[in-house]
């Protein structure tokens, strides 16, 4: 039935699902490779302004579970995550998080799966646990020309 529909069905987060399945034992499938269409080698060469900002938002909002090819990305703003999915070319569904608390707001959500995606995002320093472990990437993957435009990403991932 997936997560997601069973969330639906008993109101609740596909996150919550799916941490009382694994906590469970509860064998769960595997990301496919490209459920949905994305240009995968987005992340291969930053040579945009476009490039550079997404990268510095994933640096600071996105998830990276590379031993999955896993790489998702939520945020609460609609109209920079309808701006990402453009210029990713990404056809999947952007989905949404109801809040679960006081204070807490509409979050929007996108699943990438593809291993391709989340080696670029690796190389470019975005790593697995990167709240610990991120790397600000080098020039060779950011020129210094696009540089204030990854910093831009991150700063507004951030919130700041």
């Amino acid at each position: 039935m997936g997560s997601i529909n069973l969330a639906k069905k008993y109101n609740c987060s596909d996150g919550g699902i799916w941490r009382l399945l694994k906590s469970n034992n509860v064998k769960t499938r595997t990301v496919r490779d490209r459920a949905y269409d994305v240009n995968e080698h987005f992340f291969d060469k930053i040579d945009t302004e476009e490039k550079a900002y997404c990268l510095g938002f994933w640096m600071a909002d996105g998830c990276n579970i590379n031993n999955r090819g896993d790489v998702c990305l939520t945020i609460t703003d609609k109209q920079i995550m309808d701006d990402i999915v453009r210029v990713m070319e990404f056809k999947g569904p952007i989905k949404h998080r109801i809040p679960t608390g006081h204070g807490k707001k509409l979050q929007y959500r996108i699943n990438i799966g593809s291993r391709i995606m989340s080696d670029a995002l690796v190389r470019a320093g975005c790593v697995s646990n990167k709240t610990y472990y991120a790397e600000c990437p080098h020039k060779d993957i950011v020129p210094n020309e696009l540089f204030r435009h990854l910093v831009r990403g991150w700063n507004d991932g951030d919130g700041c």
